[in-house]
């Protein structure tokens, strides 16, 4: 039996659009944590510009929260400078707290974004995208 028209339109709608460029982002990827002495957590981040922006600055406030869903502590994580077309990885440690009684973090404003010279860009927080290799949530 052969597959039907409408099957096969199903199928057609369902694969992205050929020749559509992606979403330029500024990717974040909360890749591994680890406990360190006195139990304080290490956060390792993986971070890309796939923009076609120069990023001198990127610093966010983030929200840390426990297992029961409330808010432990702000902190501000500064990133750097996010090279065009490069990978690289950040670490950053939470003071006095295990990895295990985190269980989001949420990026609460830009407190730095440099794009192309300029001070205060929208960028980057209008194109971070971010995703957790872990068992910890981390967004927006």
């Amino acid at each position: 039996m052969r597959p039907s028209f409408l099957t096969g339109a199903f199928i057609l709608a369902a694969l992205p659009a050929l020749g559509q460029d992606a979403q330029p982002t500024l990717e974040v990827e909360l890749n591994r944590t680890e406990d360190v002495e006195q139990g304080n957590c290490v956060m390792t981040y993986v971070v890309a510009n796939r923009t076609d922006r120069t990023v001198g600055r990127a610093a966010y406030e983030i929200g840390i929260f426990d297992a029961a869903g409330q808010v432990m502590q702000l902190m501000a994580l500064d990133f750097g400078e996010f090279p065009t077309g490069k990978t690289k990885i950040a670490r950053f440690g939470i003071p006095q707290t295990p990895c295990a009684d985190i269980s989001r973090i949420l990026v609460n404003a830009a407190v730095a974004c440099e794009v192309d010279g300029e001070q205060d860009s929208d960028l980057c927080l209008s194109a971070l995208a971010t995703r957790s290799l872990t068992d910890i949530q981390f967004g927006l």
